[in-house]
């Protein structure tokens, strides 16, 4: 709702700094009296002295900018009957501007609180856009904290993507994320930075793309105009510092389409007020991506006045007052494709140190000047009236600097001039960056992307450094008089001088005023460094004279003095200061608000790990570890919302990790490195080993993995999957040590598969060291398959009842960093016996689990429970008839999850037996009815897994026509899994392969079959377009073999990833064809010869070197777990051990 329009008779402005005084004036030029009103904190005042509003209104602190409800009540007192919010701040608060206009009945300058709901939240501005026919990134749907959401979309597109907070904006809760390594911790700051904590997450447009926003203003009545377009490419973490108008590409066209494009969404909400519509544009593919909405006056809306001489904030005014496009002069369409004659750019000024990693410079401004002349204007705060001090409270930007021109050549010369003669003095600022941007060809010529001033920061630092240098170096020698008038302001700051001399007077505490008091005398020697009212280091003598009580004594000291903001003056009894020179001190190196510790005492930490988070600015900012060590001691937050800590504080301490006794062991040679492998890993398999041998084996592997295990687990990875099957608690976590070095994608299938075989019967134990196991940050997120064995539910309840009791829902697994450390993606209760549903609703709200069982007995979950789940899997042992009806029952169930939760389903599992019948018409008419109760939720669902049953009655083709329903049903399915449970019916899975059809299949996994090689390449060629990896777990050929089979299809098939595991596992195939090329790891048995001649096998020595062949398959690998059951460890250890002799003839030599 947009309140009437009426007169402006009190204005309150509801912010600070240069926008305040800039809104200030405004309001003095309107034709009708304003009677103004702005607001100012203690420290914070400087824009009421330029701004010159009629009152000035306290507040009582930097927070109260954000405090609605005092904002409203300030309102009210004052018969204030219209605020202008500027930017930032409150400016996008629905909330703000419905409030102040139903409790104070004043007039929030904007859109009005629907239009701004709509277009401030990131994701129904882009729902908007898409239904105006505008083209949008690729992006979830819905607002998430859930990490496997996040992980599954970016699966799905590819990265890079970017995380976004769905309400931040000034660059803050924006994370660009090139690899899954850094997910989590980019989820995690985004979030930080976000008042809501969700996010949305995107897929990312970044090489080649320029951010091009469109000025938009509207009457209110579905009248809207453009007045043309900025290029605000140049970023640093998102924000922007050097905007232009208009963007300098050469295809007008394309830029004409992003205006109508931006017009057409405007029209739509028929927009009042100011506005910005921002975009991504391609200029060399010709494509553009809606990006956001800002429903408010704009920091860069400057550029856009100087070329279209318009006064936005004015127009403003007149249009809250009533005044339509015509009136204020904007009544005729602009052309798109002709912008006007002049170019104008706007340069950010900010406080901050470009070489400590942009931190804020806190500090008083002592001297500021910006020269001035033709096309040149300033908007600051900076007045001589009032010192401005630069803190941790507000932004760091001091000044914008606008300079305009006819031509863009001449902008830029403008724009270097003016840059060369401005002079700031007290803190440090930006201004280098800015002169070598400006110098730079990228720049001039506009090849500057929106990655391009982050790739290139080093370099840029370094030449606006030089250039900055040759600016003082070029100055002419200026007349004594002269010098010390330039000089002047930054000389009053200097309070302490060389040769300087005072005393100190020590009175005791306690006594009386007339009583006798100590006189000490000091004598400054010398100035280390003089950055007063930031610090000054100086040494300094002792030199009190003798008395009769006290003898002489002359000695030297340092002395430093530091500013007393809010943030220094947080050095407190339980901040230390760090030694730069011991490496064992992590240090803070900037000032701000710490708050995270990551670590705690006894912890081991790897160099470069990150150990805090500290916010500065709204942004969140890594602190990590110089080097690898055990944490001592760490600093302990005084406060829940963070502590403010100055530059320099010591976060914790580390000492060097002892070598243990196992890792004293001479490791192994690298020279034969995979056959020493495949040794280390056949020996861990044997669990009688005894520990001492299995401790010197361990640190073997250490000294492979930084060079083979990353090799062996990107080819090989089902290797490491058996070897860990076998391994207790307490081994597998130091295996999980000796194997730091590999990278995850290859750990992911080394922990998952560890889970699944060790964990489906959890006794109390095995739960405790799951929990353990949880707070692993590798090891977490692959904790997938647990299920509870009901005769120990009581003590699998007392475990968790800890972490459940007094926890109410909005708490657990949101506001708790040691709840999120427990990750489960899935879980079954067999039976469900007394506790269980508590016991399974602990677990939902306690761990990130995203997939429920179901089972043939009572739902037991609660809607509590069922908010955030995204996948459901059936688990029936029931008669075919009773399953069908327990199917159907199910289906109701997951429409009621969908429906509950909000939130899209992705995954789908039915295991244990279902009958083929099962997915025949009957049951598939059911959900179709049922999934538009669940609006549209099942139509997500992309992980579809199946487990088959036989039922002769049913036909071929109708088995088919029942998964391609299925599959049509749920329209996004991109990963099928097969499971025949021992069918042999070739005649079945003749016409799936025919028939079955999956649009967007990238992952398909078939088991359980025998089949003929014809079937296999046909299903394989019907999706070879979009296959990325498939699985076929014992498969056998009735007709053909393996190695026509991929001779077949290796021509046509882009699959990265081909596993092939043959019956009785005895014959493995893992194939990767981008990676390796044509070679190809081979554990075979009697099928090895034919494969071993396929055209595919090293051709080369060295190939050979990395691809062993063994003529019989190691023991641990054919014989899966069943080799280690009681009574066989004998016969067990036997066949390892004949195997590794029977092999080392064969390993590749040393001398190669």
């Amino acid at each position: 709702m947009v309140p009437p329009a009426r007169p402006i008779r009190k204005l309150l402005v509801a912010n600070r700094g240069e926008i305040a005084v800039r809104i200030l004036q405004a309001a003095r030029e309107l034709p009708n009296p304003v009677e103004t009103y702005a607001l100012y904190t203690p420290d914070d005042q400087s824009h009421c002295e330029l701004g010159a509003p009629n009152h000035a209104l306290a507040l009582p602190s930097p927070a109260s900018y954000m405090d609605v409800s005092l904002l409203v009540k300030l309102a009210k007192e004052h018969s204030i009957d219209t605020v202008h919010p500027g930017y930032g701040f409150l400016s996008e608060s629905p909330e703000f501007a419905q409030r102040m206009w139903e409790e104070a009945g004043a007039k929030v300058i904007g859109p009005g609180w629907e239009v701004l709901a709509q277009t401030g939240d990131k994701l129904q501005a882009k729902e908007l856009a898409e239904a105006c026919g505008v083209p949008v990134l690729k992006a979830i749907t819905q607002p998430t904290s859930d990490l496997n959401v996040i992980k599954a979309f970016a699966a799905e597109v590819g990265y890079p993507v970017m995380i976004k907070a769905v309400d931040g904006g000034g660059g803050r809760g924006i994370r660009l994320v090139r690899s899954e390594d850094t997910l989590q911790a980019s989820v995690d700051r985004a979030m930080g930075e976000s008042p809501s904590k969700k996010v949305f997450v995107e897929k990312a447009a970044v090489e080649g793309y320029h951010h091009v926003e469109v000025q938009v203003i509207g009457d209110g009545t579905g009248q809207v105009r453009h007045l043309w377009e900025r290029d605000c490419s140049i970023q640093r973490r998102f924000q922007k510092i050097v905007e232009c108008a208009p963007a300098l590409m050469k295809d007008r066209k394309l830029i004409c389409l992003v205006i109508e494009a931006a017009l057409r969404i405007a029209n739509r909400i028929k927009y009042l007020s100011l506005g910005t519509f921002e975009f991504l544009v391609n200029e060399q593919v010709s494509e553009f991506y809606f990006l956001e909405i800002n429903p408010r006056l704009q920091v860069e809306h400057t550029i856009t006045e100087c070329i279209t001489s318009v006064d936005l904030v004015r127009s403003q005014f007149l249009l809250a007052q009533g005044a339509s496009l015509q009136d204020i002069g904007l009544g005729e369409n602009r052309d798109p494709e002709t912008p006007p004659g002049p170019h104008s750019i706007q340069l950010r000024l900010c406080a901050e140190d470009p070489n400590a990693n942009f931190a804020l410079s806190i500090g008083k401004i002592t001297g500021f000047h910006v020269p001035g002349g033709n096309g040149v204007r300033v908007d600051t705060n900076i007045s001589d009236l009032s010192p401005v001090v630069v803190g941790s409270d507000f932004d760091n930007m001091v000044a914008k600097i606008i300079v305009t021109a006819a031509s863009w050549d001449a902008v830029i010369s403008k724009a270097r001039r003016v840059l060369e003669d401005t002079k700031i003095s007290g803190i440090k600022t930006n201004i280098d960056v800015l002169r070598a941007v400006i110098d730079s060809a990228d720049f001039r010529e506009w090849r500057a992307d929106t990655q391009w001033l982050e790739s290139n920061l080093n370099d840029i630092v370094a030449c606006g450094q030089k250039i900055s240098q040759s600016i003082q170096s070029n100055k002419p020698s200026l007349p004594a008089s002269s010098v010390s008038q330039t000089l002047s302001a930054a000389a009053s700051n200097v309070l302490l001088r060389k040769g300087d001399a005072w005393s100190i007077d020590l009175q005791p505490v306690g006594e009386k005023s007339n009583s006798s008091q100590l006189p000490h005398h000091l004598l400054l020697s010398r100035v280390l460094r003089n950055e007063f009212p930031t610090s000054l280091r100086a040494e300094i003598e002792y030199t009190t004279p003798a008395t009769v009580s006290t003898p002489a004594k002359t000695a030297a000291y340092i002395m430093t003095l530091s500013t007393t903001s809010t943030s220094a003056s947080a050095l407190s009894s339980t901040h230390r200061l760090g030694d730069p020179n011991n490496q064992g001190h992590v240090i803070l190196p900037i000032s701000g608000k710490l708050i995270e510790m990551l670590v705690a005492e006894g912890d081991e930490v790897e160099e470069n790990a990150v150990i805090a988070f500290v916010k500065q600015m709204k942004m969140e900012i890594e602190v990590r570890s110089p080097r690898a060590g055990r944490v001592t001691w760490v600093l302990e937050l005084e406060s829940e919302d963070g502590d403010d800590v100055p530059e320099g504080v010591l976060l914790a301490e580390l000492e060097a990790i002892e070598t243990t006794a196992a890792s004293s062991v001479a490791p192994l040679p690298p020279k034969r490195a995979v056959k020493s492998a495949f040794n280390v890993k056949g020996y861990i398999t044997e669990e009688s080993v005894a520990s001492a041998t299995r401790g010197a084996l361990f640190a073997s592997t250490r000294s492979l993995a930084s060079a083979v295990m990353p090799v062996l687990l990107e080819f090989a990875p089902e290797l490491i999957v058996m070897v860990a099957s076998k391994l207790d608690s307490a081994d597998f976590f130091n295996f999980r040590l000796a194997c730091r070095y590999i990278n995850l994608t290859s750990f992911h299938h080394f922990g998952a598969r560890y889970f699944r075989t060790r964990y489906h019967m959890l006794e109390r134990r095995s739960l405790e060291n799951l929990v353990e196991v949880s707070r692993d940050p590798v090891l977490a997120p692959y904790v997938c398959s647990v299920q509870i064995c009901p005769q120990h539910l009581t003590s699998d309840f007392h475990v968790f009842a800890p972490w459940v009791r007094g926890l109410d829902d909005e708490y657990v697994g949101v506001n708790n960093a040691a709840h999120k450390q427990l990750l489960y993606e899935q879980y079954s209760l067999i039976e469900f016996g007394l506790g269980s549903a508590y016991l399974s609703g602990a677990l939902v709200r306690l761990t990130n689990c995203r997939t429920l069982g179901i089972s043939d007995h009572p739902w037991p979950w609660g809607a509590a429970s069922q908010k955030r789940l995204t996948g459901v899997r059936f688990t029936s042992e029931v008669s075919q008839k009773e399953s069908i009806a327990f199917t159907k029952r199910a289906f109701r169930m997951i429409v009621a999850v969908a429906i509950t939760s909000q939130i899209p389903l992705e995954r789908f599992q039915v295991l244990h037996g279902l009958p083929d019948k099962a997915f025949g018409p009957e049951i598939i008419a059911i959900p179709r009815r049922l999934a538009d109760m669940a609006r549209g939720h099942l139509m997500s669902i992309s992980v579809l897994d199946l487990c088959v049953g036989e039922d002769d009655r049913m036909t071929a083709e109708a088995w088919v026509d029942g998964v391609n329903g299925f599959i049509m049903l749920f329209r996004n399915v991109a990963d099928l899994t097969l499971d025949f449970q021992d069918s042999s019916d070739l005649r079945r899975f003749h016409g799936m392969s025919e028939g079955l059809l999956v649009p967007r299949l990238r992952s398909l996994a078939i088991s359980h079959l025998r089949c003929s090689e014809d079937d296999l390449a046909r299903l394989f060629f019907r999706h070879s377009s979009t296959l990325e990896m498939i699985s076929l777990k014992s498969v056998r050929l009735k007709q053909g073999t393996f190695k026509s089979l991929i001779q077949k299809v290796q021509g046509y098939l882009k699959t990265e990833h081909l596993f092939m595991d043959g019956d009785d596992n005895q014959d493995v195939v893992y194939w990767n064809f981008t990676k390796v090329g044509d070679s190809l790891f081979v554990f075979a048995g009697k099928d090895v010869s034919e494969i071993a001649q396929a055209s595919f096998m090293p051709s080369s020595r060295q190939e050979a070197d990395m691809v062993p062949l063994f003529t019989q398959p190691p023991p641990f690998l054919s014989d899966g777990l069943s080799l280690h059951e009681e009574g066989k460890r004998d016969e067990a250890a036997k066949r390892d051990k004949r195997w590794m002799q029977g092999n080392q003839s064969r390993a590749p030599s040393e001398s190669r």
